[in-house]
């Protein structure tokens, strides 16, 4: 199996560290950063240009220095040149971050922040919508605060770490998040959706998620197919009754909940909006 590659400041990292690979992960250990999370699919990134601008905004709107980064056409090509060939395309979850501040990482590296990363993790294409169960439960002993902060995917926020972390002692698949108001805003590492058979339902931005490069994606094609999307406040109730619960994310693409509050619930209208998405990718 080809081992995790680690792009720093434009140099390849040869060997996979571990140790690196730690350092690198959410929640960043000692320092600030912020991060983009991108599928790689037979030697393409899907919405690539969308993950470089949101990186930029939110280098610029928390007032990181930003590092001398790369364009999308130069991180696409530097990958392809190092890892593959057009005989051997390669699937895999990619990481595209800046560390603003780390004196771990800066201790332990000949690299000093601010800095720029990739992460280049083999594995699979998620074409296929995935039919395997998913169960979910609510993460309730800490809050997400719905400040100005709250849109961008920060490296240094460990609340999702410890919402992961009490799914698995659960048995569940993921968790869900609550704001300080108590509504369910998002999952550790997807967007939220609620289908009640005319229309969809998802947070506003303002009540504290994640601003998701495929939730924006999600929104466009079904805006395009004529379908409704209604932004607003979600309680556990709302998912109680929804006939459908739906997480998005640039990686998996639509997943279906289909265990929620000792309910069951389908997955046909997920499916279809799961083909739609996926088509829409393509340029």
């Amino acid at each position: 199996m080809t081992p995790i590659q680690i792009i720093i400041n434009g140099t390849w990292i040869q060997k996979s560290i571990p140790e690196l690979h730690a350092l690198l992960k959410r929640p960043l250990p000692d320092g600030l950063g912020v991060f983009e999370t991108m599928r790689m699919v037979d030697s393409t990134i899907p919405l690539l240009s969308s993950h470089y601008q949101r990186l930029q905004h939110s280098a610029t709107a928390l007032n990181f220095r930003l590092p001398d980064l790369p364009g999308p056409e130069q991180i696409l090509d530097g990958i392809k040149e190092q890892l593959f060939d057009e005989s051997n395309l390669l699937n895999a979850k990619v990481r595209w971050g800046i560390v603003y501040q780390s004196e771990r990482l800066q201790q332990e590296t000949a690299f000093t922040p601010p800095l720029w990363f990739l992460e280049v993790i083999p594995g699979p294409a998620y074409s296929e919508f995935d039919t395997r169960p998913l169960h979910l439960g609510v993460y309730s002993e800490k809050r997400k605060q719905s400040d100005t902060s709250a849109i961008h995917k920060l490296l240094h926020e460990a609340l999702y770490d410890e919402a992961y972390a009490l799914a698995l002692s659960e048995g569940w698949d993921d968790a869900f998040i609550l704001n300080t108001s108590g509504k369910i805003i998002e999952s550790v590492n997807s967007n939220l959706f609620v289908w009640d058979g005319t229309h969809l339902r998802t947070p506003p931005l303002s009540e504290g998620c994640v601003g998701g490069i495929y939730r924006n994606h999600l929104m466009e094609v079904c805006k395009q197919a004529g379908i409704r999307v209604q932004e607003s406040a979600l309680n556990k109730e709302d998912l109680e009754l929804a006939k459908e619960i739906i997480l998005c994310n640039a990686l998996r693409g639509v997943r279906a909940v289909t265990h929620f509050a000792g309910k069951q619930f389908s997955s046909e209208f997920s499916i279809k909006l799961f083909a739609m998405c996926r088509t829409a990718e393509r340029p």
